[in-house]
Parts: C-alpha cells; structure tokens; sequence
C-alpha cells in the first residue's frame, strides 16, 4: 500500500516465492516506479529472495526490511490485510481467486472515503498527491 494515501495495489502471484513476485514488482514499478522511494518487505520467504531484492534496486528503489514479530513497523499494511479480509476470509484458498475478483476487492477499498482525506477516497487522495508531485518537478 502507498503509505500517505493508504492506495492499495494488489496482484495475484503463482506462487508465494521471489521470483513469481518479479511480474508484480515490474507491473507496479511500469505504473507507478517514477514515484516509488522505497518498499518494505515483511519476513516472508518470497522476499528472502536475492533476485528479488536486486530486481527491486535496479529501479533504484531502496529495500527495507520490518523487524521480525514488528507487525507495527508496517501499520498500514497490516491494516489493509484487514480489510481485504473482509472480501477474502482467511483459510480461503487463494488458488480459486481471480485476479478480477482481487481488482474488483482492491477498486472497492480504494474508493471507500477515509476520514484521514477529508473524505476522499484513497484513489483521490493518491491522484492529488500525483498532482503536488508533478507540480513540484516543474520548479
């Protein structure tokens, strides 16, 4: 997720492993990569992965690692799995998810109003901070 706007990003993978990560990060990095400083990766084995980590920084993004048992050092992700549960319950197989249905679950929480934005929505919040970003390279 964006931390300042909370904008979530989802994507399903093959496998919980590094290199099925590496079409996520590269579609990610496609859409959003000018703007992206930094990612922060939980203990999972899938971001042990050394290719991953090098793919990641051949972007130019640096990689942060959360504290083992420290889910508060990633309060926003956590936060967001919670609401994803609400679509996708835990021991739900994951290997009867679309990929559509993930992306209508993900549409639905990023247009939900948060009272952090004033009301906005995630998506509005994310398409001004686009906005300042843009007007600040202009300077």
């Amino acid at each position: 997720s964006e931390r300042k706007t909370r904008l979530l990003f989802a994507v399903k993978i093959k496998s919980r492993s590094g290199i099925a990560l590496i079409p996520a990060i590269d579609t990610f990095m496609s859409l959003y990569g000018e703007y992206a400083k930094s990612i922060t990766c939980d203990h999972g084995t899938e971001f042990a992965n050394s290719t991953l980590v090098r793919q990641i920084e051949n972007y130019g993004v640096h990689v942060y690692f959360a504290h083992p048992y420290a889910p508060h050092e990633r309060g926003s992700n956590e936060n967001l799995n919670g609401l994803l549960r609400e679509y996708i319950p835990k021991k739900t197989s994951f290997s009867k998810l679309s990929q559509a249905e993930l992306k209508t679950y993900v549409n639905e929480l990023n247009d939900r109003p948060k009272k952090l934005h004033g009301f906005k929505t995630c998506r509005e919040a994310f398409k001004r901070e686009l906005g300042r970003l843009k007007d600040a390279e202009k300077w």
